[in-house]
């Protein structure tokens, strides 16, 4: 949908409007987020302006974004795009983010600094060693079976060795349940 048919990349022949894009791009990524954000700030207390905001943030998303993303050659094959993205994470939390918080902390602007090394930081290790690793995404074999649902009715897979509720009634502490709705006797 947001792919073009390549003859070469944004850097050749094929994409004449690349100094446009990368002007136009970041400013409608950033109006997105900003008027996402005004969005959410007025969603509680001035619902119609909350309703504006966020239409206009989807229509600078997936018009004006998305349709200077396939001018721009943005989405490649889903590899390309992981390789692309790991590398933009991978800088972001070595150079772009650490050189901030430096910068920050020189000038002695530590709530700054804090929330650059924060950025840095994230996603935490055990989310971002299999993002980082293109392999990883590739899809399993189908070696293993899928495992049979449980159908209703049957015994608990546990084994019954869930805690029981507590509760207070005469059956001296434990719950009682009531019956199933295709079980209980008609109402009359």
């Amino acid at each position: 949908m947001y792919q073009r048919d390549r003859v070469s990349g944004p850097e050749g022949p094929f994409c004449p409007h690349r100094a446009n894009l990368d002007t136009a791009m970041p400013g409608e990524a950033l109006a997105h987020a900003r008027y996402t954000l005004y969005a959410d700030h007025a969603a509680g207390h001035r619902p119609a302006p909350g309703r504006l905001f966020r239409g206009t943030a989807q229509v600078e998303l997936y018009e004006h974004f998305a349709g200077e993303a396939v001018l721009y050659c943005l989405v490649g094959t889903t590899r390309a795009n992981l390789t692309r993205s790991i590398a933009g994470e991978r800088y972001e939390a070595e150079v772009m983010y650490p050189t901030f918080a430096r910068r920050a902390d020189a000038i002695r602007d530590h709530q700054a600094a804090r929330l650059f090394r924060h950025n840095a930081a994230c996603p935490p290790p055990e989310i971002a060693a299999p993002v980082t690793n293109p392999d990883a995404w590739e899809s399993p074999p189908c070696d293993e079976a899928e495992p049979a649902p449980i159908a209703v009715g049957e015994p608990d897979p546990t084994g019954g060795t869930a805690e029981p509720e507590q509760g207070s009634d005469e059956t001296g502490g434990a719950v009682k349940k009531t019956p199933s709705r295709r079980t209980r006797a008609p109402s009359a």
